[in-house]
């Protein structure tokens, strides 16, 4: 507009060679302030500041834990403090089992990262890398995005910056539309939030999103992007206060406190509130109170019980679900008063002290402690039979309504269990005929068993807990051996040490080391059995052919050659009966690398060995041990 009001009244002039030139100048003034304006817009300029300090994280999942599965993703972290090299990220992104993990900067250089924390019950976790390892590090500037969770306001316009999608630096732009959303519900067997306000914005972020920081126009992080609706374009972010204490504690070398009576607190608006027996002379003190103290974006209400979860604090102290919270270290505390009230008081020890309202009458409600949530996430797991078992999680438990000493979980089956029928998110409960309340009970019965042995497995599914079930597991050291692995969550001093000696090598960055458990059982020993063939057919030949049928079943060990399934069941016949070989099709022995075992009758089960497996035709003989059917009658026997 500027510039075509100075090119009108030009127009006016006498046109003479001093005149052009006058507005020529002018013109090119003009469009130069509108360029460096436009270079100097609010957004851009955050933006250059920001993206050296956001990276893509690589993870490889090693082991399933706690619900997720092994495998690799892609996630979004944004450098905190440059100086000791810490990214926050998702925790879902961290995860709590084994990983690797590398992260890439916007400067195309990768590095190792380091997991140091993960929240146990929120979406958030650091990573840290080895900031003198860059070597172009000079290009990023030693950015940092500094973290302002109070900034948070409804009607703040934000970008969110990340690998959405996978496409390395996506910039997604809204406006923040609640600050006080429940956290959202993602799944039954995985992670989910809980005891926490989500804020929430129409950004419409995607997988690869995860971690990125919601940054407003000064370049601060107001909020951590951690999943979205799959209905909508919603997206849903996690307030940065537990964030900010937690990167405190750090920066100290210390492990945030972290403390629970596992009780999980919904946010109640005064109208649902009611329903639960909220007294008018309590709804008039928590509105006086909100609007002296509360922001004004959060609407009006109060925290109540959900959920008790079995075995804790909060129970024995009698909690009940539709509880409302009046009291907890001050009046009508909102989901951050309460995690700093609960945090302080694991910290220090001691009682803790609430005040409830149940049906319109006020109750006072003392744990003996506020426990520490870090003790009920697992750092331990067992490998047993190929498969990974470690205690119940607090989430977990919250899942399927569960207290955490009632069994052992199942993250991953394996082949021994999985062969058995047992599925992963299960829950062990006996082994061989012995209770196995915790993972050290499940190991002390697993290592005194044979290889071979069978033995009883008692387990129920999460969510049918009331449903008990039994299987028969045959135990397998000849494959797989017993491991113990742990989890050290090293202090960041001791982490920056090392990297400072150059000693921070993959085998430490990974933060879990594993074990081997002797085994004192005896392998099962071979005893002579013998087979009652059903001989009922109207015809000899088809009577004389029952002791040369049985049935031959295959498990995979590893899935090798393209096989499709990991347990096969065909028929056999016995073609020679004194060396005890059986012929089989090859889509019931579809590798060599496997278990096999022959049953007779229906009633006798065998071990055996692949002895030959045709490369091109559909055939393969496996062998049993004949010595087992000594002394057994001759038509007790199986024939050629």
């Amino acid at each position: 507009d500027r510039a075509r009001a100075v090119g009108s009244s030009a127009t006016s002039m006498a046109p003479n060679a001093s005149t052009s030139t006058a507005v020529a100048a002018a013109a090119a003034a003009v469009i130069a302030l509108y360029w460096r304006r436009r270079r100097k817009d609010r957004w851009e300029a955050m933006l250059d500041r920001a993206l050296p300090a956001i990276v893509v994280i690589r993870v490889n999942y090693v082991k399933p834990f706690d619900g997720e599965q092994a495998g690799s993703a892609h996630a979004t972290g944004f450098v905190v403090d440059f100086d000791r090299g810490l990214i926050l990220t998702n925790r879902h992104v961290i995860g709590t089992g084994p990983i690797r993990a590398e992260a890439t900067f916007v400067s195309k250089e990768e590095v190792p990262l380091t997991p140091v924390y993960r929240d146990p019950v929120h979406d958030f976790g650091f990573f840290q890398f080895d900031a003198s390892a860059l070597r172009y590090g000079a290009e990023l500037r030693r950015a940092c995005i500094p973290l302002a969770p109070a900034a948070a306001k409804v009607g703040l316009e934000i970008r969110v910056v990340g690998n959405d999608a996978g496409e390395k630096v996506s910039i997604l732009g809204g406006t923040l539309a609640r600050l006080d959303r429940n956290a959202p519900h993602y799944g039954g067997d995985g992670f989910n939030d809980f005891n926490t306000f989500y804020l929430s914005a129409a950004s419409n972020t995607s997988g690869g999103s995860s971690g990125s920081p919601v940054l407003d126009v000064q370049g601060r992080a107001v909020a951590l992007n951690a999943g979205g609706s799959n209905q909508s374009s919603q997206s849903y972010y996690l307030p940065l206060h537990g964030v900010v204490r937690a990167l405190d504690a750090l920066k100290r070398s210390t492990t945030p406190p972290r403390g629970t009576l596992r009780v999980v607190w919904r946010h109640l608006t005064c109208d649902e509130a009611r329903r639960l027996g909220l007294a008018e002379a309590t709804e008039a003190a928590l509105r006086r109170h909100h609007a002296r103290f509360r922001d004004a974006d959060v609407s009006t209400g109060v925290l109540a019980v959900e959920q008790v979860v079995r075995g804790g604090e909060g129970e024995a102290a009698g909690l009940e679900p539709g509880d409302l919270l009046l009291e907890a270290g001050g009046a009508f505390p909102d989901f951050d008063d309460l995690e700093a009230f609960l945090d302080a008081r694991n910290a220090a020890g001691g009682a803790v002290t609430l005040a409830v309202e149940r049906g319109g009458a006020t109750l006072a409600i003392e744990a003996a402690r506020a426990e520490c949530l870090h003790g009920l996430t697992p750092s331990r797991f067992l490998e047993f039979g190929g498969g990974v078992l470690h205690g119940l999680s607090l989430g977990a438990a919250r899942n399927g309504n569960l207290d955490p000493s009632a069994g052992v979980y199942v993250a991953f089956a394996g082949f021994v269990l999985d062969a058995a029928g047992v599925p992963a998110h299960a829950v062990v409960t006996h082994l061989d005929d012995r209770p196995t309340p915790t993972l050290d009970d499940l190991e002390a019965v697993a290592k005194t068993l044979g290889d071979g042995a069978r033995v009883t497995l008692r387990f129920y599914n999460i969510g049918d807990q009331y449903n008990d079930q039994v299987a028969l597991v045959r135990v397998n050291w000849r494959w797989f051996d017993l491991l113990r692995w742990t989890r050290r969550d090293p202090p960041l001093k001791e982490v920056l040490d090392k990297c400072a000696a150059g000693t921070c090598d993959a085998r430490y960055r990974a933060c879990w080391s594993s074990e081997k458990v002797p085994t004192s059982g005896v392998a099962e020993e071979d005893v002579s059995t013998s087979a009652v063939f059903q001989r009922s057919h109207k015809s000899a030949a088809a009577n004389g052919a029952v002791a040369s049928l049985c049935k031959v079943s295959f498990d995979v060990l590893h899935a090798i050659d393209g096989v499709h399934d990991w347990h096969f069941v065909g028929c056999g016949v016995v073609v020679d009966a004194a060396l005890g070989l059986v012929a089989v099709d090859r889509n019931t022995v579809v590798t060599s690398l496997g278990e096999c075992a022959v049953s007779f009758a229906a009633a006798v089960e065998l071990p055996a060995r692949v002895v030959f497996a045709h490369p091109t035709h559909n055939f393969a003989i496996v062998r049993y041990d004949p010595a087992r059917f000594e002394g057994a009658p001759d038509d007790a026997r199986p024939k050629t």
